[in-house]
């Protein structure tokens, strides 16, 4: 079997979706196609370690979930007492701080509020302001039990952008299933069945091309100083999990969005029944 096929990993590709993260290419086209020869372009799902995954999108996730629950108390403090909440998260936390303790709350209510507010604002900052990567791992520490929620919906297969594959299914050797990388669905990516082709035969390298080819070849992938793109059959997704890609990533495009009878609907038939 050839080493470019269905479940090929492509190591150090570009990403539109992600251009922060070193991505790496799980081909899809059938494997019949390339025993026909019958491949122009080379499709590609991007993917990326877990690792990479939970400090780059999971991260971000955990904060707006822990943001909305904070959210929401602010908001029922907000409602008893007759605060705008919109103006109050605007004003910074010392005036936001004068203005509840002013208002006429129960000091109960306010001991309790204050904390979270002070979290809900921090969240805030971090979803605008992201800060660097060791940062963003120790806040993912502090707050495991969001993380293990959304490792478990990854891992069930409930997430709809994304499908996890462990070690595993692609490493020999390895039964690791707790590790390994998150494909994005969403992110189809193609290159020439010649260029990836010159991949699988070693021949991507900075330090044997000349830079004309480095530079065309630099716009899709990762090639930056002396980079070296490639492949091995290591990095293979073998049965039955390149099939279990294969149906979330049909899932994920073919999901067909129709009008839903809302309650008000549901009411009048029922009362007309």
């Amino acid at each position: 079997m050839s080493i470019l096929t269905q479940g090929t990993i492509i190591q150090y590709i570009r990403s539109n979706h992600h251009p922060n993260i070193k991505c790496g290419g799980i081909v899809i086209n059938a494997r019949c196609d390339f025993a026909q020869n019958k491949i122009k372009y080379v499709s590609m799902l991007s993917c990326m370690s877990l690792q990479d995954w939970i400090i780059h999108i999971a991260y971000f996730d955990i904060c707006e979930s822990l943001r909305q629950n904070k959210y929401s108390s602010l908001k029922g403090f907000c409602e008893q007492y007759k605060l705008n909440q919109s103006i109050l998260m605007e004003l910074g936390i010392e005036k936001a701080k004068k203005i509840i303790e002013n208002c006429g709350a129960k000091p109960g209510d306010v001991k309790k509020l204050l904390p979270r507010l002070k979290e809900l604002m921090i969240y805030e900052n971090n979803l605008k302001n992201p800060p660097p990567e060791e940062n963003r791992r120790e806040f993912v520490k502090e707050n495991l039990k969001s993380l293990k929620d959304l490792l478990t919906k990854l891992h069930n297969g409930n997430l709809t952008k994304y499908c996890f594959i462990p070690k595993k299914a692609y490493n020999k050797g390895t039964e690791i299933i707790n590790d390994g990388i998150v494909v994005d669905l969403l992110d189809l990516v193609q290159i020439s069945f010649d260029d990836c082709q010159m991949i699988c035969e070693g021949k991507c390298d900075c330090r044997s091309l000349d830079p004309s080819e480095q530079q065309r070849l630099n716009a899709f992938l990762l090639l930056d100083g002396d980079g070296f793109v490639y492949t091995d059959r290591e990095n293979l997704i073998i049965s039955p999990w390149i099939e279990h890609l294969l149906q979330h990533f049909s899932q994920a495009y073919t999901r067909i969005g129709v009008e839903n009878a809302n309650k008000e609907d549901i009411d009048g038939y029922c009362l007309s029944f």
